[in-house]
């Protein structure tokens, strides 16, 4: 349409993707994770090696769809120029509702385009379902031949993600794979929704900073909550088992400060946090003594009375290491005289025999 190509040629110069590099996996090094490279429809990521650490850098093919925002698993990519907040007002207020890329040419009353149907996220679409009251609207996915098939994969895996915490709801969304006739818009609406556009790109080359919203489409789905309160919905949680030494690997590790290890004289307390958390795995893949265990937990717990997200996870009687003082937690059926700290058992393993 003549409103899309104008803006396609005044943005130019486009935003790309930013990349939050303390919390990207791969840069980690405990975990090869290249999700967002996997998800890109366009081939446009790569990974550039800086100060001994690789990193995704977006290159001139990247499109903005914001699929691998919506597929990283520690939530470190963001889309600049995406008002997520605006386009789920739109959303949760129109009826009939056809979510659509915002290169179809679909107006349906929506001011704030979608970048792309792949960009949903399972927290975006749980949180749409519950403000909409569970009434019926569709996504469309037919439109972009370029990203058709990693969009529909992405979508189907958030639909999966939304399905289950949502698992006593039946998501109210009718997926539209085949392109439907035009519908033509008047002159007035074409111009008006080009005014609109217009004014946010002149906002945007205004000012230049670029904030980092944290977890917006999960802040979206808290607060979606909160105004639904007869509503639960499952967020990924662990459980720890009697392998746990109570190092702190996970908590010093965790891109989103999810755990929380508390010591005190004579125990050491084990928090985890699920708002923050997103199921990366990167606690469960570094802990060196397997003692991590993924669970769903329903959130808010009413019973318990979690206050943001943050559950006791269990409490570790805990001793002293033998040859440090540092605290750690005694091994199951273990000899109180081999109590010793992973630093100082690395030390010891490291001595030659006899010493």
């Amino acid at each position: 349409m003549l409103s899309n190509y104008i803006l396609n040629r005044l943005t130019a110069e486009k935003a790309v993707p930013q990349v939050d590099k303390k919390k990207c996996l791969h840069r980690r090094n405990f975990l090869p994770c290249q999700a967002c490279a996997h998800a890109c429809p366009s081939g446009a990521i790569m990974f550039e090696e800086s100060a001994g650490k690789t990193a995704p850098v977006f290159s001139d093919r990247c499109v903005n769809c914001g699929i691998c925002a919506a597929n990283c698993p520690a939530r470190c990519i963001t889309l600049p120029r995406v008002k997520w907040k605006e386009i789920f007002n739109q959303a949760a207020a129109r009826a009939p509702l056809i979510l659509s890329c915002s290169e179809s040419g679909r107006f349906q009353g929506m001011e704030e385009p979608l970048p792309c149907a792949g960009a949903l996220t399972g927290e975006f679409i749980a949180a749409l379902c519950v403000a909409r009251q569970f009434s019926p609207f569709a996504i469309d996915v037919s439109r972009c031949a370029a990203c058709l098939p990693r969009a529909t994969w992405s979508l189907f895996r958030s639909l999966r993600k939304a399905r289950t915490m949502l698992a006593s709801q039946k998501l109210p969304i009718t997926l539209l794979l085949q392109a439907e006739q035009e519908t033509p818009c008047s002159r007035r609406e074409a111009f008006s929704y080009l005014g609109h556009r217009l004014h946010q790109l002149a906002e945007d080359l205004l000012d230049r900073r670029i904030s980092h919203q944290e977890s917006i489409h999960r802040a979206l789905l808290l607060k979606t909550l909160a105004q639904h309160p007869g509503i639960e919905v499952l967020l990924d949680s662990w459980e720890v088992n009697d392998a746990c030494r109570g190092c702190g690997r996970c908590q010093n590790l965790c891109p989103q400060k999810a755990w929380v290890v508390q010591r005190n004289q004579d125990a050491v307390i084990l928090f985890h946090d699920m708002i923050q958390c997103f199921g990366c795995k990167l606690c469960f893949t570094a802990c060196p003594h397997g003692a991590k265990e993924k669970i769903p937990v329903a959130y808010p717990d009413r019973a318990n009375k979690m206050e943001n997200g943050a559950r006791h996870v269990r409490t570790f009687p805990a001793v002293r290491c033998r040859t440090c003082n540092r605290q750690v937690v005694q091994a199951a059926g273990g000899d109180p005289k081999d109590n010793r700290c992973m630093i100082c058992q690395k030390r010891t393993a490291l001595l030659p025999a006899g010493a």
